[in-house]
């Protein structure tokens, strides 16, 4: 019988710490990481917290946002690094970069491609006929 030492002896010695099964056998160190059984038949383990026994997945979990946030963040400098570098392309290249001062909310602002192309080479007009007029 499971849980007691000599059954067949019909002696009701039940298992000792950290053992169970028939004849005393199993190990519950073993089955259970280190703790002891909370039941001597089948040596059922008792329940671990999520933060002990999966702490490598909430750490995971919780990196998710700073790392969601951080892409973000490097993805509008990217853009807008990229969108100063095709303003200084279509203003002629690196030759009038120093004619040429775009500000970054002029680039920036939410319009469509036809009307940003226009408004850009609005200003570079603008910028270039000052500078030749001086």
């Amino acid at each position: 019988m499971p849980g007691f030492r000599h059954p067949i002896m019909h002696c009701t010695d039940a298992c000792g710490e950290m053992t169970y099964g028939a004849e005393c056998t199993g190990d519950c160190a073993k089955k259970c990481a280190g703790q002891d059984c909370i039941e001597r038949v089948e040596g059922t383990c008792p329940s671990q917290s999520i933060w002990r026994s999966n702490w490598w997945l909430v750490a995971l979990v919780l990196l998710i946002i700073p790392i969601i946030i951080l892409a973000r963040v490097s993805g509008r400098k990217a853009r807008e690094q990229y969108e100063i570098a095709e303003a200084i392309e279509i203003f002629g290249g690196e030759d009038n970069a120093d004619n040429v001062e775009v500000t970054q909310s002029e680039i920036s602002k939410p319009k469509s491609l036809v009307s940003q192309q226009t408004e850009i080479s609005r200003i570079f007009e603008s910028k270039t006929s000052l500078s030749t007029s001086v």
